[in-house]
């Protein structure tokens, strides 16, 4: 089995280690490279990717045909499409890696149909849901609740990896602010 499938699973102490054997054979491990795509918007993906290694990021098209990053996620973190599995509909957003990337991606489909005859399993799609489900109500708040000086303050508290790892673009799309205004607010902050 492999040792990153291992060290990610084993944070869910209520797994047992059969459990964790049945969960091995939905999974497949692959390494991707800095702007490989995952998934694109429009595609069907049914998978709930788990990052072993490396930086995603979930990105949108807007009208005028400009990339709006709206997820970002590490080492740790997971990503995945809802609208496909959830409600069998095309993703919504591209996924994209920034950097060299380990992945696990688990199938939900063949993970639901074990789950029938091992509830434990279905406990351990509810945790992974319950922490996409926080993800989502934590980045409306930080949208709605926050300047912009306040977004960039608390991703440089919160997750400081991004400050360093994430392109100026994509971070300044990720708070919803132009690269320039990302420019002032960190010059003002170093004053």
């Amino acid at each position: 089995m492999n040792t990153n499938f291992l060290a990610y699973f084993n944070r869910f102490s209520f797994l047992s280690l059969e459990d964790i054997k049945l969960i091995s054979s939905l999974v497949r491990v692959k390494k991707v490279s800095p702007g490989d795509i995952i998934v694109r918007e429009g595609e069907l993906f049914y998978f709930m990717i788990f990052i072993v290694k490396g930086m995603l990021r979930n990105y949108v098209i807007g009208s005028s045909g400009e990339e709006r990053t709206v997820y970002l996620a590490h080492e740790g973190m997971q990503n995945g499409c809802p609208e496909s599995i959830f409600q069998d509909k095309p993703a919504t957003a591209t996924i994209e890696a920034l950097e060299p990337s380990i992945l696990i991606y688990l199938d939900i489909q063949k993970l639901d149909k074990l789950a029938l005859n091992r509830p434990v399993l279905l406990r351990f799609k509810i945790r992974n849901m319950e922490t996409s489900f926080m993800d989502i109500v934590n980045r409306v708040k930080f949208l709605t609740d926050l300047t912009p000086e306040e977004r960039y303050l608390q991703v440089r508290d919160t997750y400081p990896v991004f400050i360093r790892r994430v392109p100026q673009k994509y971070l300044a799309s990720y708070l919803c602010i132009t690269p320039v205004s990302l420019s002032r607010i960190k010059a003002r902050l170093t004053k």
